[in-house]
């Protein structure tokens, strides 16, 4: 993860993301997020990886690393806190799987059973 540990990031699980659009199809025109619903600090988010994967990150650098490339960093580097409430109330969606922790989880579960 790029930026520094303490930051957030926000995302969705792919199979939650697929429900999402299927879902947006009945949804009143508007922006909306769709996200998790706990976004994590990037070092939990790592650490969910490392958990799911059963390995640890080849290399630990600070945040500040991502400095060195300058501007061309900033989406990856920023803090994101994102919400799908209006989301969520607008359509009835809600993510199967809460956060990172058990989208990470599953998907490596997904990958050891062969799939």
């Amino acid at each position: 993860m790029m930026g520094r540990p303490d930051t957030y990031v926000s995302s969705v699980h792919v199979r939650d993301a697929g429900e999402a659009v299927a879902s947006a199809l009945d949804a009143p025109s508007g922006i909306f997020n769709v996200v998790d619903d706990e976004p994590l600090t990037k070092r939990a988010y790592a650490d969910a990886l490392e958990l799911a994967s059963g390995t640890s990150a080849w290399v630990r650098a600070p945040g500040r690393a991502a400095l060195v490339l300058g501007n061309r960093t900033t989406s990856l580097t920023r803090s994101l806190r994102v919400a799908n409430d209006k989301f969520a109330a607008a359509t009835g969606w809600s993510p199967r799987y809460p956060s990172a922790r058990e989208g990470w989880a599953a998907t490596a579960q997904v990958l050891l059973a062969g799939g």
